[in-house]
């Protein structure tokens, strides 16, 4: 028997696609919701990873916030009101790699029917957050790099050492990292690079990620900037560069929300329903609702113009009413519904229990239906 034909039969009765059975191997996707999806990758390479991204025709912009207080972790990935699906990853544990659990989002926005050869592939390396069986936490978020300049050198952080793109960061932590601190140690050793900001679909919006990872007992928020992988230790991270708060850019967004997770920090230190509802007061959504207080300028109102084809800025909301105003009366006028590509929501929020390694998981804002995932190292 060929081997093409005996590892596609190995695949068939192990339940992994046996269309990738030479490539990652991964089982059949099981749909959890209209909108979810959970599969365990047993397999998976990095050259895969390079191979696909360079076919990706879409890299969206994304939001986010996240939280850590003790054993507890919390993630909102806010995007888009749209149908496109996320996808609950499991990886057994194997040789040089930790179990891990954790959300992953195709970048090319296709619906399952639609993935290619490809996005299956490079899915299990665009994670949005996860935690591994060492208990170490992480997530990515944007933040603006065009207003300081902050753009990855070309050559990485460290020519010659082990690759790491930014937008694979999630994987290679999970992977690898047997504490918070030995995952900065990890990423600093590494040499990052930015395939994420290089997509030319994607390098207009002037934007690439920061990371928090966390354990039990620290967190740290990790950037790239000036051409070294940079860390502060904070327990919140949205959409501004951590390391250099309070001090923000013209394109600062999540500035509201950083501020309710902070006020109301201690919440989510309770438990994992308290780390809900704390990761539930930053949702996304309240910032298309007029009424609500603080209003969230910096989340709904970034990338808009005025009337002389100017773009607003962070600090002209903050320092002139007109602009506020402005943006007052376009929510009003705003229709509020799906695949509207100006309404964004939170699409996900994943609450983590670090110590006892679970994760619940709402979806489309819906914190009243719950799904809930417990690490297994097989």
């Amino acid at each position: 028997m060929k081997k093409s034909i005996l590892a596609a039969a190995v695949a068939v009765m192990l339940g992994i696609s046996a269309g990738d059975a030479l490539a990652a191997k991964y089982t059949e996707p099981k749909q959890l919701d209209k909108y979810l999806y959970e599969m365990t990758y047993t397999d998976y390479d990095y050259a895969e990873y390079q191979a696909a991204i360079k076919k990706i025709i879409k890299m969206p912009k994304f939001a986010c916030s996240g939280a850590h207080n003790g054993n507890y972790f919390g993630r909102n990935f806010d995007f888009c009101y749209n149908d496109i699906p996320q996808y609950v990853i499991h990886v057994p544990k194997a040789k040089d790699r930790y179990a891990s659990m954790g959300l992953a989002y195709c970048f090319d926005m296709k619906l399952k029917e639609d993935m290619t050869d490809e996005e299956w592939q490079m899915l299990p390396w665009t994670m949005l957050d996860g935690v591994n069986e060492k208990g170490v936490g992480i997530s990515i978020n944007v933040c603006p790099v065009a207003d300081l300049k902050f753009y990855m050198p070309e050559e990485g952080t460290n020519p010659g050492k082990e690759e790491v793109d930014i937008a694979t960061v999630v994987r290679y932590v999970l992977d690898k990292a047997k504490s918070a601190k030995h995952a900065v140690m990890l990423l600093q050793n590494a040499n990052m690079i930015d395939n994420f900001i290089k997509n030319p679909l994607f390098k207009d919006s002037g934007f690439s990620l920061h990371m928090m990872i966390c354990d039990t007992k620290n967190n740290y928020v990790v950037e790239v900037w000036d051409g070294k992988v940079q860390y502060v230790e904070d327990n919140v991270m949205t959409n501004f560069y951590n390391t250099l708060y309070p001090k923000y850019t013209h394109h600062s967004t999540g500035v509201e929300r950083y501020a309710i997770l902070k006020e109301n920090h201690a919440l989510g230190g309770t438990s994992m329903e308290g780390m809900k509802e704390l990761m539930r007061k930053a949702t996304f959504s309240f910032a298309y609702n007029p009424e609500y207080k603080p209003a969230r300028y910096s989340d709904f109102f970034a990338g808009h113009k005025d009337e002389t084809g100017k773009e607003i800025t962070l600090e002209m909301l903050k320092e002139n009413p007109k602009y506020r105003k402005m943006a007052t009366d376009y929510l009003k006028n705003l229709k509020f519904e799906r695949n509207n590509p100006d309404v964004w929501i939170t699409t996900s929020t994943s609450v983590y229990d670090l110590k006892n390694k679970k994760w619940n998981l709402f979806i489309q804002e819906d914190y009243d239906k719950c799904y809930s995932f417990e690490l297994k190292k097989k």
